[in-house]
């Protein structure tokens, strides 16, 4: 269902684009290919394919987890799991896991995660880690210190954007020095975040229950 106001809605330095009710009760990871979103559901167990346009479930992917971030890297969905600690390389096409990165979280949970075109990062919520890992084998190649409640994380192309769920803020990084250069607060409880443009991104409002499209308004 696609909410629609006579209005332009703001929140703080955004516009409010679209609003979505989320495909399913819990929504946690979020990712964008091409013209579709893809949501990882922490009650429902699965990752839902959805038209934003619409709100319209095209393809739902059942999932075995604990289901934490979700990514795409051009050709596969990427999924994290807090049950595992692991991060699933997933076929689209027909849901199957085709490769499996183990994640030592220590005393954390696996947040959000995003790819950069070359490698993943990883979000670890409670330890205050942002992580840069490789793709091939899942050997940690940078860490920057970030906030505790990190729990979403996105590359709009250049740079990183990561949300805090008890903060309700989504902050920008410089990936190259983990500068924070800006922090803006956002409505409701935000957890996965994708880019669709320049300073365009969707976002899971786990608290409402609701997908949310913004834009950075000069």
């Amino acid at each position: 269902m696609t909410e629609t106001t006579e209005e332009i809605r703001k929140i703080g330095r955004f516009r409010v684009d679209q609003v979505l009710v989320a495909p399913g009760p819990a929504p946690h990871g979020l990712a964008r290919s091409g013209e579709f979103l893809w949501i990882s559901d922490d009650e429902e167990h699965c990752i839902f394919k959805v038209l934003p346009e619409t709100g319209k479930v095209v393809l739902k992917i059942p999932f075995d987890g604990d289901v934490a971030g979700t990514c795409w890297d051009g050709s596969h969905i990427w999924q994290a799991d807090n049950r595992t600690r692991t991060i699933s390389r997933i076929d689209p096409e027909n849901g199957q896991i085709d490769m499996a990165l183990q994640v030592d979280a220590g005393s954390g949970t696996l947040g959000g995660i995003c790819y950069d075109g070359l490698d993943l990062w990883l979000a670890v919520t409670g330890t205050g880690q942002l992580r840069r890992i490789r793709t091939e084998d899942g050997a940690i190649i940078k860490v920057h210190p970030v906030e505790d409640n990190i729990v979403g994380v996105a590359h709009d192309g250049r740079r990183l954007w990561y949300t805090e769920g008890d903060s309700n803020r989504v902050r920008l990084m410089d990936p190259a020095t983990g500068t924070s250069l800006m922090s803006y607060e956002l409505e409701g409880k935000p957890s996965g975040i994708a880019f669709t443009g320049r300073n365009q991104f969707w976002y899971c409002d786990s608290e409402n229950t609701e997908l949310k499209k913004l834009v950075l308004v000069p």
